[in-house]
């Protein structure tokens, strides 16, 4: 599928092919298909005219960025492949989503601050929130106030997606069913499940963060792969955005924390910052603790024994399209 098509196909509202492959059969065209229709949906987000401060804006560079997220992920599957320029697609998709990383940033802080203020709301006889949003929603201005050109820059940037997808229907990848996949899923669950132990270990801020890079990769090989037995392996990536959400929940807590710390005045008394720090802290307690219950009961298998049984899993997937095939 040509890059002209597959834009002028989303363009005009086809659907988007989901992010998990249908079939165990030709993996090496349908694996980069989805990453060409990923690439075409993060353009058409782009490029969509709204206004400069609606929800659609940030709704838009929100799911952009998890298309990078996305692609990468592919990338790091397919880190051992010959004729993939692992490095370089990487840090190109990198910097592109920390380009959009401050306006995503602000516009997080404001759905933190909201969360924050209903879950605490009945537990406060002063709820210190609503001056807090103020405060945040100003630093958005600010932020967007330092993209006078936005538009024009995610015009660019969907531009250059163009250029990327001609790239990855170069890749030379042959198809090899699992064995395509069998080394960057060991990798990806073996860091997740090492950086659970660390965070078990140390539970700073910092390996929380790393930990829910790697859960992301794990959750979006975990859907790739899903079809090869639905009922297992689509609760099992459920259960990994569950972890992801609390994850990233906290990892919002540490911006928040870090803004707080740079310039405690901006957002209250000493008395009313105080009270904050204490209310985020009790927080992080809360989400990281739900986090590492859960992370121990999906890290629980061994790196090798979970990649055969997903291994296994393909097999059977390869025999039931023989079996269909012959009928």
């Amino acid at each position: 599928m040509r890059t002209h098509t597959l834009f002028a196909s989303i363009s005009e509202g086809a659907l988007i092919m989901p992010y998990r492959l249908d079939s165990p059969r030709h993996t090496n065209d349908k694996i980069k298909q989805i990453v060409c229709e990923c690439m075409s949906d993060a353009a058409v987000q782009l490029t969509q005219k709204r206004k400069h401060k609606s929800k659609g804006l940030h709704e838009a560079i929100h799911e952009t960025r998890k298309h990078f997220k996305e692609i990468r992920a592919v990338l790091r599957l397919l880190r051992a492949e010959p004729g993939v320029n692992f490095d370089s697609e990487n840090s190109w998709f990198r910097e592109q989503a920390r380009s959009l990383a401050t306006l995503r940033d602000a516009k997080a802080m404001l759905e933190t601050c909201d969360k924050l203020s209903a879950f605490f709301a009945k537990q406060l006889d002063h709820d210190p929130f609503p001056a807090l949003h103020r405060k945040l929603d100003a630093r958005l201005d600010v932020v967007l106030a330092e993209h006078p050109q936005l538009g024009k820059e995610l015009a660019a940037m969907a531009k250059a997606l163009l250029v990327a997808q001609s790239r990855v229907q170069d890749w030379p990848l042959q198809d090899k069913g699992f064995a395509l996949f069998h080394e960057g899923l060991l990798t990806s669950y073996r860091a997740a499940r090492s950086h659970c132990r660390k965070c078990h270990a140390n539970p700073q801020s910092a390996n929380f963060h790393t930990w829910r890079k790697w859960i992301k990769t794990h959750l979006y090989h975990t859907q790739l792969l899903s079809a090869a037995w639905p009922g297992e392996l689509e609760n099992r990536t459920q259960a990994l955005k569950m972890l992801a959400d609390l994850l990233g929940d906290d990892h919002d807590l540490s911006v928040l924390e870090a803004q707080i710390e740079q310039a405690p005045k901006h957002f209250g008394s000493r008395g009313e910052v105080g009270q904050l720090r204490k209310l985020l802290a009790q927080r992080h307690h809360q989400l990281r603790s739900k986090a590492l219950a859960l992370g121990g009961r999906l890290y629980a298998e061994k790196p090798k024994a979970h990649i055969h049984r997903l291994e296994s899993y393909w097999a059977c997937w390869v025999n039931d399209a023989k079996t269909l095939q012959s009928v």
